[in-house]
């Protein structure tokens, strides 16, 4: 974890590359806050400055002990993705078509096991929570910033894509399973896994999303930003028949 400088660590994407690349990634924001500092206190205007501690998707539906410890009925939970799971159609990757609707009996089962949504090493959630907590504690923050992911649920737009058969990924027409997301994830709306890490909210007791976009971190401001997907952070806006036509 501390060989930063490793192509294939570099390269790395997604939640895992951010964990993988974490201990270079706080290097490099201490040394850019520093910097900042020197050159607010050279220009006599340090009180100018404002800290503001962003926690990015600590949440229990990442965690690992957390899925496992989820009762085998539960959407998500390890022992439910782990299931065998009656397909009731399959549809073309590329264009959603139908192709087969199945009979009662008939239907082929799939797990709706990814690997990746049995959650990050206990381990791993443990040191980035004490972390966080550390740095809430610390009282050298003005505000702090909560974001976690929030996937709406079976119904909506958006449905999880699982194989059926061994077609390349590439060919559109590739036949696949389309699974709600509180089906295999416990960070759909309404889900066990949405609140912020309880690794944090047990040791900070007024720490959690529940209560709306504003709140507090021990005493400290919080906001609290749930985003559907990792890109809300740009500009593209959606106007669509789940935003009612405005556009977000």
């Amino acid at each position: 974890l501390d060989d930063d400088e490793e192509p294939q660590k570099q390269a790395a994407l997604g939640k895992k590359g951010l964990g993988i690349l974490r201990k270079n990634f706080c290097r490099t924001c201490a040394a850019q806050q520093q910097s900042a500092k020197n050159d607010a206190s050279s220009q006599n205007d340090a009180r100018s400055i404002k800290r503001v501690l962003v926690v990015i998707d600590v949440q229990d539906g990442y965690d690992s002990e957390f899925i496992a410890s989820l009762p085998a009925d539960v959407g998500g939970s390890l022992g439910f993705i782990q299931d065998e799971h009656a397909v009731k159609a399959s549809y073309e990757l590329g264009s959603r078509a139908l192709i087969t609707a199945y009979e009662p009996g008939s239907e082929p089962k799939i797990s709706y096991n990814k690997g990746w949504n049995k959650g990050l090493p206990g381990e791993a959630m443990d040191t980035v929570a004490a972390r966080a907590v550390t740095e809430i504690q610390s009282g050298e923050y003005e505000l702090i910033v909560f974001t976690t992911d929030y996937l709406e649920r079976s119904g909506a737009e958006e449905l999880g894509v699982f194989p059926l058969d061994k077609t390349p990924w590439s060919d559109p027409t590739k036949p696949v399973a389309l699974v709600g997301y509180d089906k295999y994830l416990t960070i759909a709306a309404g889900c066990p896994g949405v609140d912020i890490s309880r690794r944090i909210r047990e040791k900070l007791p007024d720490v959690t999303s529940a209560n709306g976009k504003e709140g507090t971190a021990n005493g400290t401001p919080a906001l609290y930003l749930r985003k559907q997907v990792d890109d809300a952070f740009d500009e593209d806006r959606e106007a669509s028949q789940r935003t009612g036509g405005a556009a977000w």
